[in-house]
């Protein structure tokens, strides 16, 4: 159970910052 929790908290961990950097790499296209 906390092994699953686990790689759900790490996946949700890479999809807000793969999001951020997507982000990032938007606005600085068109700044």
């Amino acid at each position: 159970l906390e092994r699953k929790l686990l790689r759900e908290l790490s996946f949700l961990f890479a999809v807000v910052i793969s999001g951020i950097l997507l982000e990032d790499k938007f606005w600085c296209s068109n700044c």
